[in-house]
């Protein structure tokens, strides 16, 4: 095996591990969020220091969201006519 092909395989191999550790830690921050909002934010909105630091907010908010398969079945001509195909790339690690 050529060195290119080590140092990509190397990187590749080292994403995975970075991808492990990310899923733990994002695991661990899940949990934590949720034992806060069940202990504190149930009755308050936002948590501040002794000093006054606002360390945290737990606010609802109002949001809109275009609902495009409905529209495209009650509109579809209107929406054939905005539609646009596009090409993306993703880069999925195995």
């Amino acid at each position: 095996m050529n060195t290119q092909l080590k140092i990509i395989e190397k990187k590749l191999f080292r994403m995975r591990e970075l991808d492990e550790q990310i899923k733990v830690l994002e695991a661990e921050k899940k949990m934590l969020k949720d034992e806060l909002i069940s202990s504190w934010f149930v009755d308050h909105t936002e948590y501040k220091t002794a000093k006054g630091l606002t360390l945290a907010t737990y606010k609802g908010m109002v949001v809109y969201r275009f609902q495009q398969k409905e529209f495209e079945k009650d509109h579809f001509e209107l929406f054939n006519q905005y539609k646009k195909e596009s090409i993306e790339f993703r880069f999925l690690l195995k």
